[in-house]
């Protein structure tokens, strides 16, 4: 857990390095070869993540329960000489850097209300080689806290029926209970094994007929069909990712097949249609191919 406010009573603004440092390391971990590849001119890739990392840790916000929201929203302006030509085909390595460093920051402790996006801009006032970096929230993650903290625990009911996750593509789960719990902890319910995984990930609670899914303040977060969520009602089909785990939830009375069946062929009557061929040609079986036996075909 990161505790900015200790960090900041110990640092003041003039001698933040130190207070960067471990966050710098992990966000070059993460990013150095994207920004490397990114098409600008004069401007050192170490420069900019050094601004990055101040800018995260004075916009960061911490709840009563001592959770330290990173910002979610990012611009990263430089002046004209220095963006070089960076419009083009910057959609996909943009994509990649936003990803990037979403992960850095659930890897140093933070929790985000909103996936990470970062948008390049070019500003004339600015200096060439020089760097401005703002970020800011998405979502005001206090009261986020705030309304969690008034959230009535709901009625639970029957879970649905024939309710179920395949894990990764290979194991089968059965959902019979009226409350899941999901985490890395081996007394959950469901046990995942990934370290980015928090002990008390996330839980599914039956209400009305479906099951509820809760990310209990998890680290790494819990993402519905790609997107963070904090809480979704679960449709079949959904894909559910607890860090580098990838969940498929669906319902069927039957339950989840255990195996392919075999292949069994179709017990409807052959039509004589079966037999027909473009233009009224007999089929293979009509004709004499003892003709063929005594051909000789060139070899390749």
């Amino acid at each position: 857990m990161v505790d900015v406010e200790r960090m900041r009573s110990r640092y003041n603004r003039a001698d933040m390095k130190p207070l960067t440092t471990e966050l710098e390391a992990t966000i070059t971990r993460y990013l150095q070869q994207s920004l490397e590849a990114l098409p600008l001119i004069g401007i050192d890739v170490s420069y900019i993540i050094t601004n990055l990392a101040n800018e995260i840790l004075d916009s960061s916000r911490q709840d009563a329960e001592e959770n330290t929201y990173a910002p979610d929203q990012f611009t990263l302006t430089t002046s004209p000489q220095s963006s070089g030509d960076l419009r083009r085909g910057l959609g996909l390595l943009q994509s990649q850097i936003s990803l990037q460093l979403e992960e850095a920051l659930a890897t140093a402790g933070y929790q985000l209300t909103h996936p990470v996006h970062i948008t390049f801009a070019s500003d004339p006032t600015l200096k060439d080689g020089e760097v401005r970096i703002i970020a800011w929230h998405s979502r005001d993650p206090l009261q986020l806290h705030a309304q969690m903290m008034d959230y009535v625990e709901p009625e639970t009911s029957t879970p649905p029926r024939g309710a179920f996750m395949i894990v990764n593509g290979k194991r089968h789960f059965p959902l019979t209970k009226r409350r899941v719990s999901i985490g890395r902890r081996l007394d959950n319910d469901l046990v995942l094994d990934d370290p980015h995984v928090s002990r008390e990930h996330a839980e599914l609670i039956a209400v009305k007929g479906f099951y509820l899914l809760r990310d209990l303040n998890s680290k790494a977060g819990t993402r519905v069909n790609k997107k963070l969520i904090k809480e979704h009602r679960l449709e079949p089909g959904d894909v559910l990712q607890f860090a580098s785990i990838e969940i498929i939830y669906g319902e069927d009375p039957l339950g989840p097949p255990t195996e392919t069946p075999p292949y069994q062929p179709s017990s409807t009557p052959r039509s004589p249609r079966d037999d027909e061929t473009p233009l009224g040609l007999k089929s293979l079986r009509d004709m004499d191919t003892s003709v063929f036996h005594d051909v000789q075909f060139p070899k390749d």
